[in-house]
């Protein structure tokens, strides 16, 4: 029940993620996009005291995944696991369950249990393990691949896409995330100084330097043909833009990896190097 008192919330949102595989795959990605957006979250890099960790609860605003009965907002997010075996402790999330509670009381794995089943019923996002990353093929420095993640709005194309940078920009020599690409389109430019506009964005991201020099289209190749890199086109909207951005494979080192999230299927269909997943997350 909410209490009638106003709060004074110190953070806006408190995680119980827990356990390194977490930590440094969807739990770092998050961290990076609540502080980007100005979003004070609460960070337990550390074990900490019980009683902290408690008061940190109690503070926040919204928790994912934690309790409501201080008037929190409450969200979840299954990441890697099936919101049935949640509220049923079963599959791998069971065994962990069962080795978790090997030596609680009946008691205490009674309130667990019931505790997960009502978790596991609240609405949220299911994230599965991001099986896309073994789809590119990292393992073949040799070529350049392009790959679309397609769907409706609203499924986490994007949450992927950033997770895929956060876990495997340690592989490649340059990474860039461009963001919001249908945001970015400006109608009263024509078709070559969109271009343009856009590959000045992209080599002033990747390369981190401001005031980037675009004399001609083929900038792109001349500054990365001979560099491995990783690049996150989020939201593309038109085969212009993919054109603008990763018209040849020949414009990026060996081993590069583009990724494109976008809902028209179509724009990742002309030509023959480019091939798209359809996008199968569930909210």
């Amino acid at each position: 029940m909410a209490s009638s008192t106003p709060r004074t919330w110190r953070y806006r949102v408190f995680t119980s993620f827990h356990g390194p595989d977490v930590r440094k795959t969807f739990l770092s990605h998050l961290r990076k996009q609540l502080i980007s957006n100005g979003i004070p979250m609460f960070d337990d890099q550390e074990i900490i005291a019980p009683a902290a960790l408690t008061q940190a609860i109690r503070e926040s605003r919204i928790s994912i995944v934690c309790k409501d009965d201080t008037g929190q907002i409450v969200t979840t997010i299954f990441y890697g696991v099936d919101p049935s075996d949640v509220q049923k402790q079963t599959g791998e999330f069971g065994k962990v369950f069962d080795e978790t509670c090997a030596h609680k009381t009946e008691n205490e794995r009674r309130k667990w249990r019931k505790a997960l089943s009502y978790v596991a019923k609240i609405p949220g996002k299911k994230i599965p393990k991001l099986a896309m990353q073994s789809l590119l093929h990292l393992y073949n420095e040799d070529g350049v691949m392009i790959v679309g993640i397609c769907g409706p709005p609203g499924i986490g194309k994007t949450t992927i896409a950033r997770a895929l940078e956060t876990r495997l920009s340690s592989n490649f020599q340059l990474t860039c995330f461009m963001g919001n690409l249908r945001g970015n389109s400006n109608s009263s430019l024509d078709e070559y100084d969109l271009k343009l506009q856009l590959q000045k964005q992209l080599l002033s991201k990747i390369l981190n330097e401001n005031g980037v020099t675009i004399p001609h289209l083929g900038s792109i190749k001349e500054r990365l043909s001979d560099k491995k890199v990783l690049i996150i086109l989020d939201d593309v909207y038109d085969l212009e833009q993919l054109e603008a951005l990763a018209g040849e494979t020949n414009w990026f080192g060996p081993g590069s990896r583009i990724v494109v999230t976008t809902k028209k299927p179509t724009a990742l269909a002309a030509t023959s190097y480019r091939f798209h997943i359809p996008c199968g997350l569930s909210n």
